[in-house]
């Protein structure tokens, strides 16, 4: 969530939409940088910060998943041992 608005993961602007990854926050806080849309039909689009790098998420009301497409808004984690906490 960004405030009030919740984000997601879209197939349509990032294929690897289901890799399990671990946001980096730093007290508690994510450090989300708004970007401008890859798709014409996002509202808004995110730059969120990995352990491994940065993913892209759009609000929820953005995604595009109407043509066979999928969307994430729970993100999973990579399994236990892979990251330090």
């Amino acid at each position: 969530m960004r405030g009030t608005v919740v984000l997601a993961r879209d197939e349509n602007i990032d294929a690897d939409y289901d890799r399990p990854v671990m946001i980096a926050a730093t007290n508690g806080y994510v450090d989300v940088v708004a970007v401008p849309p890859t798709l014409p039909s996002a509202c808004t689009q995110f730059r969120v910060p990995t352990r491994d790098g940065f993913i892209q998420m759009v609000d929820y009301a953005s995604v595009d998943n109407w043509n066979g497409k999928h969307v994430r808004t729970w993100l999973p984690r990579p399994p236990a041992g892979n990251h330090p906490q």
